[in-house]
Parts: structure tokens; C-alpha cells; sequence
């Protein structure tokens, strides 16, 4: 099944003149905008706070923007819960398999920070899914060049792997990996995070997409969508 192209949205660009005359006032600003920003997700952490700063004490200075990406821009629900561990371990494992796919190095930050690194696709139970994926499946794309040719790729793989098959017998439409593997079964959705998991895991950008209900009020759906020459491509999952 062949990658087929996004379709066509608008696009808004905004250019801003520089007004600025003091050289490095607009990093010093931008600095200054992420560190509130940081300290903002901290204070939202509440009694998890600690396990945050945990976590940003002891990556390596390689590692710390995008461990404060991530904080920045996690659910309030997870600041509160996850702790220090299973962050560093997410982080570190999708820089292990940045490293070892032809396309990492080339893999802008934006992309790499919004669907390869996050641990999570939509409101699905928090799993540390990251090692045994990697383990399972990027040996078996090792040859791929791109990441379009690996996520068709995991797409043949994914579900035999696993025993699962689409079934509207699921336990619930948001289904985490291991709640989808272990009754071998899934909604569309569950089948999206399983492979959409599958592809960060092996330094595939991925991520969820869908329509809440179809034109003709026949239901809901959701897909994946893979980065790949640049853009992104609609990848049905299974």
C-alpha cells in the first residue's frame, strides 16, 4: 500500500519585520519566554515536581532541550504522574534510534520533538513501550533508506507481530500497546498508537489524525500520518 500525499490544506505564514536593534535581544527574549515556560510546567506538576527536576538534573546538557520540550508541552495529567525514570528512558530511547536510521541526523528538530520523541499519541495509558519496540522492530527496518519505506514496512509487521486485528469487540476505542496486545484486538484508534508507537520507536515520525464524524454522520475514524520527503502521508493502520 503506497504512502498517498496529505491532502492539500492552507497554509499561513507570517513574516515580522526586525525591529529589534540591540544585537541577540530577540534570543535573550526567546530564552527568557522558554525558561517561564518551564517553570510554569514545574508549578503545574504539584506534588510530582520533584521527579521533573529529577529528570532535568541528571540528563546530559546534550539532552536537556528536549527533556524541557517535553515538559512544556505535557498534559497537566502526566506533569502530576510520571516520573523521573520513565522519562529519561523515553528520552534516551528515542535518541538511541535517531542515531541508527540513515534518515536521523537529517530529521528537522520540529519533527523529531512532535512525533518521534513524545511517549504518547492521544489520552492513552502512559507505557514505557520504547525499549521492547525498538528491540522488536528496528533490526527488521535496518535497510530501509527513508522513513516512508520503513513505516509501510512496520505496517506489514506490526499487527502479525502482535496477534491483533480491528474489532469493535475492543474494551475501549483508546487502547494503550500492551491493552491491545494482550486481548489481540483494537479500534481504529487503538490500531493507530500501536503502529504509530511502533514508528517512534525506530525514529519514524508518526502521529494520530482522524475526522470525529464522517460527512455523511456514518462515524468516526482515525489513521496514521508518516513524515517523509518533507511532508506528511496518510498511512492506514493494518
Amino acid at each position: 500500500m503506497p504512502l498517498c500525499p496529505r491532502p492539500s490544506s492552507l497554509l499561513f505564514f507570517c513574516a515580522a519585520a526586525l525591529l529589534l536593534t540591540r544585537p541577540g535581544l530577540s534570543a535573550v527574549q526567546s530564552s527568557n519566554s522558554e525558561q517561564a515556560k518551564l517553570q510554569q510546567a514545574l508549578q503545574g506538576a504539584g506534588a510530582n515536581r520533584g521527579e521533573l527536576e529529577a529528570a532535568l538534573a541528571a540528563c546530559e546538557a546534550s539532552e536537556r532541550s528536549d527533556l524541557v520540550f517535553l515538559i512544556r508541552n505535557m498534559p497537566q495529567q502526566d506533569l502530576r504522574s510520571l516520573d523521573s525514570a520513565f522519562l529519561l528512558n523515553n528520552l534516551r530511547e528515542a535518541a538511541r534510534a535517531r542515531a541508527a536510521v540513515p534518515w536521523g541526523k537529517d530529521l528537522p528538530s520540529t519533527v523529531y520533538r512532535n512525533a518521534v520523541l513524545p511517549y504518547a499519541q492521544v489520552n492513552e495509558q502512559r507505557e514505557a513501550w520504547r525499549s521492547d519496540f525498538r528491540a522488536r522492530f528496528l533490526p527488521l527496518i535496518a535497510d530501509c533508506a527513508t522513513p516512508g519505506e520503513a513505516a509501510l514496512r512496520l505496517n506489514r509487521l506490526v499487527f502479525n507481530e502482535f496477534g491483533v486485528r480491528y474489532s469493535t469487540r475492543r474494551n475501549k476505542p483508546d487502547q494503550s500497546p500492551s491493552e491491545s496486545i494482550d486481548i489481540g484486538m483494537a479500534s481504529c484508534t487503538g490500531l493507530s498508537i500501536l503502529l504509530a508507537d511502533a514508528c517512534r520507536a525506530c525514529a519514524v515520525p508518526a502521529r494520530l489524525a482522524g475526522t470525529a464524524n464522517w460527512f455523511d454522520k456514518r462515524g468516526n475514524h482515525t489513521w496514521v500520518e508518516v513524515w517523509n520527503d518533507g511532508s506528511w502521508h496518510f498511512l492506514g493502520a493494518a
